[in-house]
């Protein structure tokens, strides 16, 4: 793989992406400073590559513990070299998106002493978090540009109006590490669900990131 670094902050670019794509919404820049606001070290690389209507409770969050400034790590954000050119400007918008919210789970989760001793491992909750923010970016984008569409970051918007983004994230995206199952989830109705409505799903994760000590 080829990595090139843009050495850009997270917010700069996401806010670059956003104008270039000329659907830079209210909400989606306030959605870009939110996820941008505790990670202002880091940089951008890129690299080569049946529904329910029943509401269920939500899977608890982990509440975030603020780091002091001078134990945070930095968080490089990689991005696939498939997402160049300006007729992926929207899509990579998204997959920054996803990237910025892992990286600010970690700034906020993950002190300097906790990486050197236990090193880092993806969670669940993190990447449940920044699956959301990765659909919450892309819908605000298609209901601002008409003809917008992408097969992946679609049929993952069909996981979650169906209610299974939960399941998703656990079942196709599961590390070994997670040895805890959330409560609620409805694994078999996924399933089902996954086989009849999209059975040719592929899953993609086109964004990523590396933590340094600096």
């Amino acid at each position: 793989m080829n990595f090139g670094r843009a050495p850009k902050s997270i917010l700069v670019m996401l806010c670059l992406v956003s104008i270039v794509a000329g659907c830079a919404s209210q909400s989606t820049k306030q959605t870009s400073k939110r996820i941008s606001k505790n990670v202002v070290r880091g940089s951008v690389q890129m690299r080569s590559p049946g529904a329910r209507t029943a509401e269920r409770p939500a899977v608890s969050p982990v509440k975030p513990q603020q780091q002091p400034e001078g134990s945070r790590l930095h968080v490089t954000i990689l991005v696939d070299e498939s997402l160049k050119g300006e007729d992926k400007v929207n899509v990579a918008a998204a997959w920054i998106g996803y990237a910025a919210a892992r990286a600010e789970w970690v700034q906020e989760n993950l002190s300097r002493e906790d990486f050197k001793e236990m090193g880092y491992k993806r969670s669940f909750d993190e990447e449940l978090s920044a699956r959301k923010s990765l659909l919450e970016i892309w819908m605000e984008l298609t209901e601002s540009k008409s003809g917008l569409s992408d097969q992946y970051l679609d049929e993952l918007v069909m996981v979650r109006k169906a209610g299974f983004l939960e399941e998703y994230v656990w079942q196709l995206l599961r590390s070994p590490d997670w040895t805890t199952k959330p409560d609620n989830l409805e694994l078999k109705g996924f399933s089902n669900w996954l086989a009849d409505k999209l059975p040719n799903h592929e899953v993609q994760t086109l964004s990523k990131i590396e933590i340094t000590e600096d």
